[in-house]
């Protein structure tokens, strides 16, 4: 196999595209195209990928995924109600504060203070 110059520095021109800065790339390319290396055609092609790099990519519509078709279980009937067990204690907070205490009575430690202060 023979070396071939003008492969070589094509080949690391066009690996630089993207990685160094355009014109980094365009005066490398022009210094070898003064030394006689490169040609006319290879200059059209290095400016031809620096501009596809350039050139924004529109992004595609994103299609909308179809929703699954769920269909309920015998295990997750809505006719039969959830009743709390003995054991778990109740999300209910009636049972902690009698329905005639006024609510700012209610408000736990510290906030007694902020409602005095703006009466």
């Amino acid at each position: 196999m023979r070396f071939s110059l003008h492969d070589f520095i094509m080949k690391g021109l066009i690996a630089a595209i993207g990685v160094q800065s355009d014109y980094w790339v365009i005066l490398e390319a022009a210094r070898w195209y003064d030394k006689g290396v490169l040609e006319d055609e290879d200059l059209i092609e290095i400016q031809r990928l620096i501009d596809e790099k350039n050139t924004p990519k529109p992004e595609p519509e994103p299609t909308p995924e179809p929703e699954p078709d769920v269909e309920p279980s015998d295990e997750d009937s809505e006719d039969e109600p959830i009743e709390p067990s003995e054991e778990e204690p109740s999300n209910d907070d009636t049972e902690e504060y009698p329905e005639e205490v006024p609510e700012e009575e209610r408000m736990g430690e510290g906030e007694e203070d902020l409602v005095q202060e703006t009466e």
